[in-house]
């Protein structure tokens, strides 16, 4: 709000002061001249000056709040035609000035008022302040303070900002009167159902339509309630047999409740009773180009095929293909000179239609034969990539624009705003069906862990139904097989070739909830095909995947559970010095414990249950982690002393080497030899022989030489033969220990055959061997010779089968030449 005249000295003077940021405060009484001037409706300063004052008046100075709130509570619609004027920043300031709900009945009565005669173009400001109320005095209110709004906000819900924000309204007004809200909306739906046919004001049926379009995503049970109560069908069907000769003449009222039809699909009693009643009117408006999207959306939400009579689900793909690639007739024409819109749509009805079929094709791709159509589709894919990134780059710009106009006009920016409100809902609605589409098209034969509870709600709700409904579908879903190499294919033209990937990691914190969960769905199906991982780290997923961790919001996601195993692969089957560029390994380490149980991972994700996390998981896991602490820089030795130092990661690893599951035991076992490769901070956890549970933990691994399992035998031979290669003077204390040098002997001598094992112990032996007196030295009268034990002497010098095991392999000779060498050395100690 301007004025051509110039702004008032007082407040001008007052503005550049606060901008000065003075040491000295501003009087207080400068304060009130400048709030005295603006109620005196001679509005010539700008609306940034208007809410610096009225803001820095209510923060600043008791006095100046409380002569605001007098000014306020003296007219409040003088009040308010000034605030309604500004953003919605101030909204908190007008709301403060009314300091208990008796008092802000005054501005409730006002509010009231001005929505309910619809006159006043500041909805946005008018809602917020209502929420507000409720949100400060909500519980102080009783039902008659509120109820108006029922009425007021259902009678408007067609405009976008009471669409948005009465949502958060009625949520808001249902939380604090369930029983009152519930009562009154039903007793609206009735009064409306009796005015049908009485010709007066709007249309009482349209009314119902939008409301129950509008609420049955954030009050399904309500809405479901109300269509299939008493009365609403019979008009419903009535309406349709009076538009016209074919039963479609009303065009608005025909799509209107194709649109409700649709969204009520989403309560299994609805979607039922649409099945059982709507299929013949929506079979015979596959016939109208007008209603064919539309019709066919609502066919595909209820899934049941097998209930159509003319139409096949091949039919109803196609219909969409064609509607999206418009190669259908044109139902309206658009006017290229005249189209204003900014968005990648020559229309908002065009929008519509492309946001209905990528919604349709969302669902479909859940069928097998379905993906193998329209991958083989190339213009179809290439399209469906091309609007993907148009939205990005739209959204983008509109943003850009929108900063750019901000000081224009306020009340042309708020229409514009508006205007915009409901096409950007739609723009995310399309993003999100393109990367569910994406996700389903990308999701391996191989592989069925990408889908089932890890979809949308609608569409996992969807699936449930249609599986319990229709088990022969199940069964014929599974027959139909896809071909590995065409989903490899298809995720080369369109996710790697096209840089879709990488870009959607430059966004990722744009993309809303949903999206961000399909891109996460669409990263963890590439990493399934090992031959498309390098590919993947490349375009930036790693960073992708562990920024999506990061977030504590998506700690309750189920998709995070794809997020973790994307993650174990990539680590498991890269070098990780070629992954970490902006983050270091040790950035990982909590999320790949997420997956060796919930007591394990620093995070205390509530997800994971035994369900969930598999062997399988628990395992790449412990790869991954072997992985990273096999990094031979600092990087490396970093992941070693992060494991071995945190009491939380060390206890799950104790346990796990204890694991009744082999695999989950081996795998540990080869951590722990992988993090020999940096001995210092794990040598303490097995070698300190005056800790009790170091001692406790050797005692275990001497045991562990025993298993029947011979790749777990070989893990732990390496520990003993890296220790003691690379700390001597641990290798020395190893040879005091008696049960250690027997069983080592023992196993070493049963096991010849296994050459991996062979070569650990050969490493082993030949530390130790070190340490071992010559026969010159040997003292059989003295308790030590060199510091040690005279009893692990006699145990390989005089082992006359061990000897003889070493000049066998020698004789042999098929070892390299370093065991060779090093076994000939051993063979001159020896005293038998």
């Amino acid at each position: 709000m301007t004025s051509v005249s110039s702004p008032d000295p007082t407040i001008t003077k007052l503005c550049s002061q606060f901008d000065e940021n003075l040491k000295i405060p501003v009087e207080s009484k400068r304060y009130i001249e400048a709030l005295d001037l603006l109620f005196q409706n001679t509005y010539k300063e700008t609306n940034s000056q208007i809410e610096q004052i009225l803001t820095r008046s209510y923060q600043d100075h008791s006095e100046t709040r409380q002569h605001l709130q007098k000014l306020i509570n003296k007219n409040v619609s003088k009040a308010l035609n000034l605030f309604e004027t500004l953003s919605t920043q101030t909204v908190h300031v007008l709301i403060g000035s009314f300091p208990n709900s008796k008092q802000s009945i005054l501005l409730l009565s006002e509010l009231q008022t001005r929505i309910h005669y619809g006159e006043d173009t500041h909805s946005k400001y008018l809602l917020s302040c209502i929420l507000q109320l409720l949100n400060k005095y909500g519980n102080e209110y009783i039902w008659g303070d509120v109820s108006f709004l029922i009425k007021a906000i259902c009678f408007r819900m067609n405009e976008p900002e009471f669409k948005s924000i009465g949502l958060i309204v009625f949520s808001q007004l249902n939380k604090l009167f369930p029983n009152e809200f519930k009562d009154r909306v039903l007793t609206l739906v009735d009064a409306l159902i009796t005015e049908v046919g009485a010709d007066v004001g709007n249309d009482p049926v349209t009314i119902i339509i939008n409301m129950l379009t509008k609420l049955y995503p954030v009050m399904p049970t309500l809405c479901s309630d109300i269509f299939l109560g008493k009365g609403l069908d019979d008009i419903f069907q009535e309406r349709i047999k009076e538009t016209g000769p074919t039963g479609f003449g009303d065009e608005d009222f025909i799509k209107n409740l194709l649109r409700l039809l649709s969204i009520g699909c989403i309560d299994e009693n609805v979607r039922t009773y649409i099945s059982e009643n709507y299929m013949p009117v929506l079979e015979q408006s596959l016939k109208d180009p007008r209603f064919r999207p539309y019709s066919c959306l609502v066919l595909i939400k209820t899934w049941s095929f097998s209930k159509l009579n003319n139409v096949t689900i091949n039919d109803l793909t196609t219909i969409l293909l064609r509607s999206f690639l418009n190669e259908e007739e044109k139902v309206v024409e658009v006017d290229k000179n005249e189209s204003t819109s900014t968005t990648p749509f020559e229309s908002e009805e065009e929008e519509e239609k492309i946001s209905i079929v990528i919604e349709g094709l969302a669902y479909l791709t859940l069928k097998p034969s379905i993906r193998i159509l329209l991958r083989a589709h190339q213009i179809f894919c290439q399209k469906m990539v091309d609007l993907l990134s148009d939205l990005q780059g739209f959204k983008k710009n509109k943003n850009k624009n929108k900063n750019k106009n901000k000081n224009k006009n306020k009340n042309k920016n708020e229409e514009t705003e508006a205007n915009l409100l409901t096409n950007r809902e739609v723009g995310d609605s399309i993003i999100y069906g393109i990367l569910a589409i994406l996700a389903n098209m990308s999701e391996s034969p191989n592989d069925k862990s990408s889908g089932g509870s890890m979809d949308h709600k609608s569409i996992r709700d969807l699936k449930t139904y249609s599986e319990l409904k229709n088990p022969k579908d199940t069964e014929e879903g599974s027959a139909t097989k896809e071909n590995l190499d065409d989903v490899i294919r298809f995720n080369k033209l369109y996710l790697f070739d096209s840089e879709l990937l990488s870009n959607l990691k430059t966004k990722l914190g744009k993309l809303s909830p949903n999206s961000r969960q399909q891109y996460i769905r669409i990263i963890y199906n590439v990493t399934r095909n090992r031959c498309c991982i390098q590919k993947c780290i490349m375009h930036g997923c790693t960073t992708a995947i562990l920024e999506y961790l990061t977030n504590k919001k998506t700690r309750v996601e189920p998709i995070r559970i794809l997020a973790l195993r994307a993650l174990t692969k990539m680590l498991v089957y890269t070098d990780p010095s070629l992954i970490f560029k902006k983050y270091s390994p040790l950035n990982a380490i909590p999320f790949l414990f997420e997956l060796l149980g919930p007591s394990s991972s620093s995070t205390g994700s509530p997800l994971f249950s035994d369900d969930v996390v598999t062997v399988v998981d628990s395992y790449e896991s412990l790869l991954a982690l072997t992985n990273l602490a096999s990094t031979p820089n600092s990087d490396g030795e970093d992941v070693c002393k992060q494991l071995v130092t945190d009491h939380s990661y060390w206890n799950t690893i104790e346990n796990l080497i204890l694991d009744e599951n082999i695999l989950l035991q081996r795998s540990t076992l080869e951590l722990v030899s992988n993090l020999m490769s940096h001995p210092l901070p794990i040598a303490a956890k097995f070698f300190n022989f005056e800790n009790p549970q170091s001692l406790r933990n050797f005692n275990i691994l001497v045991k562990l030489l025993q298993l029947d399992d011979i790749q777990s035998q070989r893990a732990v031979a390496a520990i003993f033969a890296n220790i003691s290669s690379t700390i001597p003077f641990i290798a020395q204390e190893l040879l005091k220990k008696d049960e250690l040098i027997s069983t080592a002997i023992d196993v070493f001598i049963e096991q010849l055959d296994d050459t991996e094992l062979k070569q650990r112990f050969i490493m082993f032996f030949c530390s130790i061997f070190e340490f071992l007196p010559t026969n010159e030295s040997s003292n059989d009268d003295g308790d030590e010779v060199n510091g040690i034990g005279i009893k692990s002497i006699p145990l390989l010098t005089k082992n006359l089968e061990l000897k003889q095991a070493f000049e066998r392999i020698v004789e042999v000779n098929d070892m390299d030449m370093e065991y060779i060498d090093a076994l000939q050395s051993m063979l001159t100690k020896f005293d038998v």
